[in-house]
């Protein structure tokens, strides 16, 4: 991959090419990244383990198991304003990723998975591996080693020195650092806060973090040490995000997550009175109408889960006022559309009146030139005819005689 003696992906649309030129001949601090590694290998050991996860997506069941959504109440958060997801060692790992993994690290990209990639080089090796990933799969890597420091975050990321990774390995001689690979959607805009984008992202969320964890025991339950998913160049909500990450992960599975967000306060919620929530606030941003239906009485214990009927109200008039102005407005550039065409006939018109004339005037010169030039008559009404292989009037009448 290095010296980029590998062939181009045979099928570009499942799996991106891995060539190291662009780094060697443009990015000196990712090169420095990869030759801290290069230093080191030799004295590194163990394995790296890869793996794909998925869950089915059937008909009308429900977003995440009933057992994540029951009344047990939400995890400790604890909220960190310095240092970085590689840091938080013991825990799950969030990696944010784009659909084909690793994104743009080999193409000048620095964002947080670009970065990650760098710092931890045996991650490019998924490039190879592992196709784009559907909105129902995750992909889980353990064991991967950091080689790198760095500072600067996007266009000011710079190597900073070689980095001697503490993390011990365990008994399968695989370093204890996890990873969990989750794309969020690319912007998304208004619709990130529909029901149908919700659940895609909260699946995404639980088969990265919860269906593993489920299938390792209880032995294997780790924290999880996320943060702004998707936010940044994708145009994520951060709140919205963070309630995201949050749902799908179950108490017994995450007694600590570690949340680099400016958040204050997290209520007293349960996991069920979360999914309400979620299901009855969706239906405003739906763009397909459909009726709102109201939370049960009994759905949460915070502060404002409650559906207040007359903000409902208030709610659904401004969602009709809306359709009316957008029905307004279509109306008036069909209007205007209207119009416009007219205006254009009438000018395409104009032109053609215009083109007409010039080519009259242009036969009425180009026809005296040619009477000036035989030496005949200067008379344009006298000469025409013959012009034209007629007889003009004199001759006409000698030639009848």
């Amino acid at each position: 991959m290095f010296f980029a003696c590998f062939p181009p992906q045979p099928c570009p649309e499942s799996r991106p090419d891995c060539d190291f030129s662009y780094i060697r001949e443009k990015d000196v601090e990712k090169a420095c990244c990869l030759l801290s590694y290069f230093k080191s290998i030799n004295d590194t050991a163990g394995k790296v383990k890869i793996r794909r996860e998925y869950i089915k997506i059937c008909r009308g069941a429900p977003i995440v198991p009933a057992n994540l959504t029951g009344a047990s109440k939400l995890c400790e958060v604890k909220i960190c304003d310095t240092g970085g997801i590689e840091d938080a060692h013991g825990l799950l790992q969030a990696d944010f990723a784009n659909r084909f993994i690793g994104g743009g690290v080999l193409e000048g990209g620095n964002v947080q998975e670009e970065i990650r990639f760098s710092i931890c080089p045996e991650l490019v090796v998924t490039m190879l591996l592992c196709e784009v990933m559907n909105d129902h799969e995750a992909i889980r890597i353990e064991g991967a080693t950091r080689f790198s420091c760095y500072s600067g975050y996007g266009g000011s990321f710079k190597w900073t020195g070689e980095f001697d990774d503490p993390t011990p390995l365990s008994g399968n001689s695989i370093r204890d650092v996890s990873l969990f690979c989750v794309d969020a959607l690319p912007n998304p805009g208004v619709q990130q806060y529909s029901k149908q984008l919700i659940e895609r992202e909260i699946r995404k969320f639980y088969c990265g973090v919860c269906k593993y964890s489920s299938m390792e025991g209880e032995d294997s339950l780790k924290g999880v040490a996320t943060g702004n998913w998707g936010c940044g160049v994708f145009g994520g909500d951060p709140q919205l995000k963070f309630v995201v990450g949050y749902t799908p992960t179950e108490r017994e599975i995450t007694e600590r997550l570690e949340a680099i967000l400016s958040l204050e306060e997290i209520p007293n919620l349960t996991l069920q009175s979360l999914m309400d929530v979620y299901e009855h606030n969706a239906a405003l941003f739906d763009p397909r109408p459909q009726e709102v239906e109201s939370v049960p009485q009994n759905a949460g214990t915070s502060r404002g889960l409650q559906r207040n009927p007359t903000v409902a109200a208030k709610h659904e008039k401004l969602r009709c006022r809306i359709d009316e102005l957008l029905e307004e407005l279509e109306s008036k550039c069909l209007a205007t559309t209207t119009q416009d065409k007219r205006e254009m006939t009438g000018l395409e018109m104009k032109r053609k009146r215009r083109r007409k004339k010039a080519r009259r005037v242009k036969d009425k010169y180009m026809i005296n030139d040619m009477i000036n030039h035989e030496g005949g008559a200067t008379d344009l009404q006298s000469v025409t005819p013959g012009v034209f292989g007629l007889p003009s009037g004199e001759n006409r009448r000698s030639s009848t005689e």
